[in-house]
């Protein structure tokens, strides 16, 4: 009994929490009403009533939105571009930073500067390096 009594006021709960969410019409005259398509027209304008008609119709709608469109790309245009980088500067670009190199931009950051994306200043970095200077 408790437990029956339990759930209505959850369900009462719920139902002002939607009403306040939505606002709708439909909780406040008290006649909710499930979605349900008695009849859809599909492109070409065939109307259909079952139930059945009615979900190979959308499965039709969903399988033509969906479907790959395979297209044959012409890339010879792109040789018109001129190339602004080198082969070497493009192996550069992704070789792992060198020691040298990381810890020279590390104590190039402005110890002034605001907190990075996980709330690390520049000072800290200044200070994390030069300990750990002193450690290794």
């Amino acid at each position: 009994m408790k437990a029956e009594e339990d759930l209505q006021e959850f369900y009462q709960l719920e139902e002002e929490y939607w009403k306040q969410k939505f606002g709708m019409r439909w909780f406040t005259d008290g006649r909710k009403r499930k979605l349900q398509l008695n009849e859809i027209i599909d492109d070409p304008g065939v109307l259909f009533k079952e139930s059945n008609d009615i979900g190979e119709a959308a499965v039709e709608v969903f399988e033509q939105q969906f479907k790959e469109i395979t297209f044959n790309y012409d890339y010879t245009m792109i040789d018109c571009i001129p190339k602004l980088i080198t082969t070497e500067q493009q192996e550069n670009m992704n070789r792992t930073p060198m020691e040298k190199e990381v810890r020279g931009a590390v104590f190039s950051l402005n110890s002034d500067s605001p907190c990075g994306p996980y709330g690390y200043s520049g000072i800290f970095f200044n200070v994390v390096g030069k300990l750990s200077r002193r450690i290794f």
